[in-house]
């Protein structure tokens, strides 16, 4: 299953715009509009990165028609800058800049002037989990500025992995009985994490969401894949709401005052942007019994929904709009997994957010087209 599907629309626009304000910093760095153009285009770059960054921009995932992935777009527009002015001649066992023709002074190279900026641009994808090609990393002039420098960055990524990876793990009701921290995998993609789990894992979401990583790396976005079962979880303001359910059929079962109700949501065949909400014959029964609906699972959302509300809808849009509401406990399976909604008067100690599965593990591609 490629990333693209669990991109919102907004995300979209925002990788969508963020390419076309490069290609105007390149552009102007080519009318050569300022004095050293070099520094002044890579800092407008850093300047939009950082805007981009912040506003939750995925860097591993491409859109339209461009050929890269934000990240190496951005490496590809360093890499153009850096040979349309560099006066730099690199060999395999040197490094020589070659004198002005006019006047026989060695020329400034604008390239090495802007080696700090470059380097920052660089640390902080990397940081923030950018996966860059090769080619791009190893291009000669990105090599001077990096070799030797980033080993520091690369100790801190598998820094952030290992804590993330660490996390999961203290997430695991089961954990005890036969997962083990290097089974569970992590992918970073800026705020969003993808938490690779080992089958039969039991979750509890609260102990992953909105938990803090260092200073800087705050889990508000999470894709929990366990075993085949795939589901979204994002936050706003320090709460959850579950806003996709990307492989199979999901049973949500909610305690209430005359006996469990369950109800059921999986992709629409008719609407492939939908996800059906449905109740079978016996928890229609009950639920028609409530006498106030609106407190079935009142802490929890279905894609910015109310429970109630998915439910006279019969359904909700795949990422949808995200709203403030708290979600306190749900147990979720696919196949024969369930989801169950624990009233907000649940004794203390029970626990949020369980997630289980028991489908064999299978790989997400983190570079998809949307």
């Amino acid at each position: 299953m490629g990333l693209r599907i669990l991109l919102t629309e907004n995300e979209k626009f925002l990788i969508d715009e963020f390419y076309r304000k490069m290609e105007n910093i390149v552009e102007t760095f080519r009318q050569g509009k300022h004095e050293n153009s070099t520094k002044v285009a890579l800092e407008s770059m850093e300047h939009l990165i950082d805007e981009y960054l912040r506003r939750k921009t995925k860097l591993n995932l491409r859109c339209n028609d461009y050929e890269y992935t934000v990240s190496n777009f951005v490496l590809s527009k360093i890499i153009d800058i850096a040979n349309a002015n560099s006066v730099t001649r690199i060999t395999p066992t040197t490094i020589s800049r070659y004198k002005d023709p006019v006047t026989e002074e060695e020329a400034i190279d604008e390239w090495t002037e802007s080696g700090e900026v470059v380097f920052s641009i660089i640390s902080k994808l990397l940081l923030a989990g950018a996966k860059v090609e090769p080619d791009f990393y190893n291009d000669s002039m990105v090599d001077e500025i990096m070799f030797y420098n980033d080993e520091p960055i690369f100790a801190k990524c598998e820094e952030i992995k290992d804590e993330l990876k660490s996390i999961a793990y203290e997430s695991l009701v089961n954990r005890n009985e036969q997962a083990k921290v290097d089974d569970i995998t992590v992918e970073v993609d800026n705020n969003l994490i993808l938490f690779q789990l080992p089958q039969n894992s039991i979750v509890e979401v609260a102990k992953i969401i909105n938990s803090k990583v260092g200073n800087n790396l705050n889990i508000e976005s999470g894709i929990l894949q366990i075993g085949e079962s795939i589901i979204r979880v994002e936050s706003v303001g320090g709460k959850r709401n579950y806003t996709d359910v990307l492989e199979g059929s999901i049973e949500m079962s909610f305690t209430t005052e005359i006996g469990n109700i369950g109800i059921y949501f999986s992709s629409s065949d008719e609407d492939s942007n939908k996800i059906k909400v449905e109740l079978n014959e016996e928890s229609r029964e009950k639920f028609d019994r409530l006498k106030d609906q609106s407190s079935l699972g009142k802490n929890c959302l279905l894609g910015g929904k109310s429970v109630l509300q998915a439910i006279k809808d019969g359904g909700f849009e795949r990422n949808g709009s995200v709203c403030v509401s708290i979600e306190l406990a749900e147990t979720i399976k696919q196949s024969n997994c369930v989801v169950k909604e624990f009233p907000s008067t649940a004794a203390p100690g029970s626990k949020l957010g369980e997630i289980s599965c028991s489908q064999s593990l299978s790989s997400l591609h983190s570079n998809g087209r949307c």
